[in-house]
């Protein structure tokens, strides 16, 4: 029993990651993602290896692409505008994202079930992953779902 509870808490979880269009382009350049001070908690839970999707706020409000996490670690560099107009780290706790899919037009992006967003990363089941990954490929005529392949049931 032991041996299962440490593989099911080794295996990789999913996210979306929700942010402003704005905050999107930026992370998605730089291949960053970021936690405040208040948000510290979720940054310690998330793992290289976990999987992502892009939720891009109002007024799009949809999923506009797919990924992992990479690395995590700690800095003060000003890397979003809102960073750079205040002149102060607000997003210290950082991950690395990998984009494996990023749709063209952020409007025909992907809706989300009824899912409450309320925070700027938030925990999915892995069928829910799952739906949303073969919206994906039928609406964008991706192939996402071969890239995650073996490390997502289907």
């Amino acid at each position: 029993m032991m041996n299962n509870k440490k593989t099911n808490s080794s295996r990789n979880r999913y996210f979306i990651l929700i942010g402003s269009p704005e905050n999107w382009h930026t992370s998605l350049n730089q291949n960053v993602w970021g936690f405040t001070e208040n948000s510290k908690g979720s940054w310690n839970t998330i793992k290289e290896g976990d999987f992502l999707a892009f939720y891009v706020t109002s007024p799009i409000k949809k999923v506009v692409g797919f990924g992992h996490i990479g690395k995590k670690f700690i800095n003060n560099n000003l890397i979003w505008n809102d960073e750079k107009l205040f002149k102060r780290t607000l997003w210290k706790y950082k991950v690395e994202i990998k984009p494996t899919y990023v749709c063209e037009n952020w409007n025909d992006g992907i809706d989300l079930p009824p899912i409450v967003l309320r925070v700027s990363r938030r925990e999915i089941d892995e069928n829910t992953f799952s739906d949303l990954i073969k919206k994906a490929d039928l609406s964008w005529g991706s192939h996402i779902s071969k890239e995650f392949g073996k490390e997502i049931k289907n």
